[in-house]
């Protein structure tokens, strides 16, 4: 894969509906407005929020540790423990 194609294939996989990438990744959760709520650690109330952002694309953050946000490539990452690139290849 060259870097052209790797770029494109990560500009589409930022567009993934984080429900689907969150039923993968086995998370439960929960949506309340416009707003998905869900856990990634282990937490007695879900801490992670996700919005779809205005450039089409979900953007997700857990307010109970501040170096969990990002896309949904990232939030694979996080759960796999993978890196950003294998994430990109296992999604």
């Amino acid at each position: 894969m060259n870097e052209n194609n790797l770029k494109e294939v990560i500009e589409q996989l930022k567009e993934l509906d984080i429900r689907d990438v969150l039923n993968e990744l086995g998370i439960n959760y929960k949506v309340v407005g416009k707003r998905i709520n869900f856990k990634i650690r282990n937490e007695r109330t879900p801490s992670c929020w996700a919005i779809y952002s205005n450039t089409n694309i979900w953007i997700w953050k857990d307010f109970g540790y501040e170096n969990y946000r990002g896309t949904v490539i990232d939030l694979w990452s996080i759960v796999k423990n993978v890196s950003f690139i294998e994430a990109v290849l296992e999604m």
